[in-house]
């Protein structure tokens, strides 16, 4: 059994030194005890306008631009499978807004997030985030980029 040493969602806010737009990051990085592997996962406003859900690893995924799997599971439901594409380098990629978007109503009112990275040379990569707390850090960053999620 691999232990884990994990926390909930975080927020962070950075400003634009050249537009003066907010930018709002709410993360959670999973970090296995005794291990250098590290699974982060964070839902992104960039500059008030770009709402994107993201995936990065301290290892290689894929090449730039291609895919990889990324599998979770919240509390006791099924588990999803997601096809992602890597960004500007081969170690982080995601999805962008109405993805995003399904992917926050997901896991809105869960307890604790599974997931597992599956890079493209298929190796594994797996996480558990708590999702204590991340219901108002989720909604305060997607209504930066003005989204309204509606959830029960």
């Amino acid at each position: 059994m691999r232990r884990h040493r994990h926390g909930p969602l975080n927020i962070e806010q950075r400003q634009d030194k050249f537009t003066d737009k907010k930018h709002f990051i709410a993360s959670a990085t999973d970090l296995n005890i005794g291990s250098k592997e590290k699974v982060k996962i964070a839902f992104e406003c960039r500059n008030e306008s770009k709402f994107v859900f993201t995936v990065s690893t301290d290892h290689y995924l894929a090449d730039k631009e291609e895919l990889f799997e990324f599998r979770y599971r919240v509390d006791a439901e099924k588990s999803k499978k997601i096809k992602m594409r890597t960004f500007t380098n081969s170690s982080t990629g995601g999805m962008n807004r109405y993805e995003a978007l399904e992917m926050a109503n997901d896991i809105l009112g869960g307890k604790k997030l599974l997931a597992r990275v599956i890079s493209s040379s298929h190796d594994e990569f797996d996480a558990e985030i708590s999702l204590d707390g991340s219901f108002d850090v989720i909604l305060k960053t997607a209504r930066a980029c003005g989204l309204f999620i509606e959830h029960p």
